[in-house]
């Protein structure tokens, strides 16, 4: 996969939609398990010593199985949508890792993780890299590195 600037610049939001598809497919997991419905029933032996027992019962209302059927169908589909994409967005951050390992420059990569990554301000990543200026120094070099990869 080919990492773009675009890619870079919308990564930490690719971070996050990462996190709101795990939680959507949490959520899908605890509806499936709501549909199912359980009771507990107390019994005894018919035989002496008649020991009390209480039995625990899980099913499907009669009455909804159809329904349920259709919606757990829905669910699925949704849930291998909602894997699919988190899977697709997880690759892209790989991918974004192994790129960003591969440059060559360890002052450039160090910009690029600061900025695209941690969210830095140009001054801000002047400061973290222990020099002295505004940040267009830096500005300039990542201008330079993304012109050099056209």
């Amino acid at each position: 996969m080919r990492v773009t600037k675009y890619m870079l610049e919308t990564y930490r939001a690719t971070l996050c939609e990462i996190k709101v598809l795990k939680i959507q497919l949490d959520k899908l997991r605890e509806d499936e398990r709501s549909w199912v419905q359980t009771d507990t029933v107390k019994g005894s032996s018919p035989e002496f010593p008649y020991m009390p027992t209480v039995f625990k019962v899980s099913g499907f209302c009669a009455d909804d199985t159809e329904s349920v059927s259709e919606i757990k169908k829905l669910q699925n589909q949704t849930k291998s949508r909602l894997i699919a994409k988190k899977l697709a967005l997880q690759k892209q951050q790989a991918a974004i890792e192994i790129w960003l390992d591969k440059v060559d420059d360890p002052n450039i990569r160090s910009i690029i993780r600061l900025y695209y990554i941690d969210g830095f301000s140009f001054s801000e990543i002047c400061e973290t890299l222990g020099m002295n200026g505004d940040g267009s120094t830096q500005r300039k070099q990542l201008a330079r590195f993304w012109k050099n990869q056209k």
